[in-house]
C-alpha cells in the first residue's frame, strides 16, 4: 500500500506561519531573526493545539475510528535577546540534524527522525489526546509552552499502531493507523509549532522570511491521512455428505449484504457436485460491519438441507464461514444447474458468460 504524506497545517501552514525562525543543531542555542513587527510574544502565556481530522469526506467516517493522539515535546522556546528567540531541543530528541533552509522534503524528515526516536525513547507529555478538542495541558496538568512538538495520531483500540509503509518512490516510511469498519487509515507523523503568526505564508527558511503579525497561541493542524477500504471475505460452505450418480447435484445460495442501511451486494450462486464432499465459494471484498443473509434457495433435485436453510451474521472478521449440509434423500429426482455471470455494457447493453464452479 502506497503512503503519501500530506501537507497538514501542523506541519505546514503552522511551520511556515511560526514565529520564530530556526531550530537549533542539536542542543545549541541559535538566535532567531530580531526586530520582529507585531504583536509581541510573551513566554509565559500558555499554548494549546487542536488536531482537526480534515475533509468534511473523510472526518465523518474518521469520527468511528475512536482517534487520540500523543504529543511529545521536541524542543522548548528560549528568549535569547529582547526581541530575539531561539528553540532548544530536547532529550532524547537532541540528536536530531536541523538546518537552515529546509525544504518541505526535509522537513518530512525531520519527523520520520523525531518518530523513530520517540516510539523507542521519547515518553508523550500528552497521551491519548483528543481530537476536535482543545489540547491546552499535558498529562501531568502543566500548560503547554511555546516550542516544537511532535503529533502521532492513531486508533485509541489499536496496540500495534505503528506500522511501516512504502511510499510513491520506494521509500519505507513510519506511519500509524487507525480503523473504522470501511477503512483503514494509516497517518504520517506531524509537526506543529507554538505559539504561531497569523498570516497565511508557506516559508521554510524561516530566519529570511519571518514575518509580522499577530501571536497566536492557539495552534491548529489538520490530519491529511491516506485510506484504504477494510473488508473481509465471506466462505459458503457447502457439505454433501452422500452423492447418488449418475445426476450432478447443484445448490443454489442467494447472498443479500447491507451496510448501514443501504444494499452493497445482491447476488446468487451456485456450486454442483459430482460426489460428495465439501467445496466452497469465497466473496471478497465485503466491508466490515455488514449485515448478509445467506440462504439456500435450491437444495438439489434429490438432497436434502440438514442444517438451516438460511443464515444471518454480521462481517465482524476478515473471514466468515457459513456451512450449509445436504444429504441424499431417496428420491431419485433429476436436476441440473449452470451458474451464468451477468454484466451491463453501456454499448451492447446486457451479456453474460458460463462460469465454472
Amino acid at each position: 500500500m502506497n503512503v503519501q504524506n500530506g501537507r497538514p497545517r501542523g506541519l505546514g501552514k503552522s511551520l511556515a506561519r511560526g514565529l520564530l525562525a530556526v531550530l537549533l543543531l542539536a542542543a545549541v542555542m541559535v538566535p532567531l531573526l530580531s526586530g520582529v513587527v507585531g504583536t509581541a510574544l510573551d513566554l509565559g502565556t500558555p499554548c494549546s493545539v487542536t488536531v482537526e481530522l480534515g475533509s468534511a469526506e473523510f472526518a465523518a467516517d474518521m469520527r468511528r475510528a475512536n482517534l487520540v493522539v500523543d504529543i511529545y515535546q521536541l524542543a522548548s522556546l528560549k528568549q535569547a535577546g529582547t526581541d530575539s528567540y531561539t528553540y532548544e531541543l530536547l532529550p532524547p530528541f537532541d540528536g536530531l540534524s536541523i538546518t537552515r533552509n529546509m525544504s518541505a522534503t526535509a522537513v518530512e524528515a525531520l519527523a520520520q527522525e523525531a518518530m523513530k526516536i520517540a516510539i523507542k525513547q521519547g515518553t508523550p507529555i500528552v497521551t491519548a489526546g483528543p481530537t476536535e478538542q482543545r489540547i491546552g495541558k499535558t498529562d501531568a496538568g502543566d500548560a503547554l509552552q511555546g516550542g516544537l512538538y511532535l503529533v502521532l495520531a492513531h486508533g485509541a483500540d489499536v496496540d500495534e499502531y505503528v506500522r511501516r509503509m512504502v511510499n510513491d518512490k520506494g521509500e519505507t516510511r513510519l506511519v500509524t493507523v487507525a480503523y473504522t469498519n470501511e477503512y483503514e487509515y494509516t497517518l504520517a507523523p506531524e509537526l506543529v509549532y507554538m505559539p504561531v503568526r497569523s498570516e497565511d505564508q508557506w516559508f521554510y527558511d524561516m530566519a529570511v522570511y519571518l514575518q509580522p503579525g499577530q501571536v497566536l497561541y492557539d495552534a491548529s493542524i489538520t490530519l491529511k491521512p491516506q485510506r484504504e477500504p477494510r473488508s473481509g471475505s465471506l466462505e459458503i460452505l457447502k457439505t454433501l455428505r452422500t452423492y447418488k450418480a449418475p445426476e450432478e447435484a447443484t445448490f443454489v445460495f442467494s447472498i443479500e449484504a447491507s451496510y448501514e442501511g443501504r444494499s452493497i451486494y445482491s447476488d446468487v450462486q451456485t456450486l454442483s457436485f459430482t460426489d460428495a464432499g465439501q467445496k466452497s465459494i469465497v466473496i471478497h471484498d465485503i466491508p466490515l460491519g455488514a449485515e448478509i443473509t445467506v440462504s439456500e434457495v435450491y437444495s438439489g433435485a434429490s438432497y436434502t438441507l440438514r442444517s438451516p436453510a438460511a443464515r444471518q451474521l454480521v462481517m465482524e472478521n476478515m473471514w466468515a464461514t457459513v456451512e450449509f449440509i445436504n444429504d441424499y434423500d431417496e428420491t431419485d429426482k433429476k436436476g441440473h444447474g449452470i451458474v451464468n455471470h451477468f454484466e451491463y455494457d453501456a454499448d451492447t447493453g446486457w451479456g453474460w458468460t458460463r462460469m465454472g464452479n
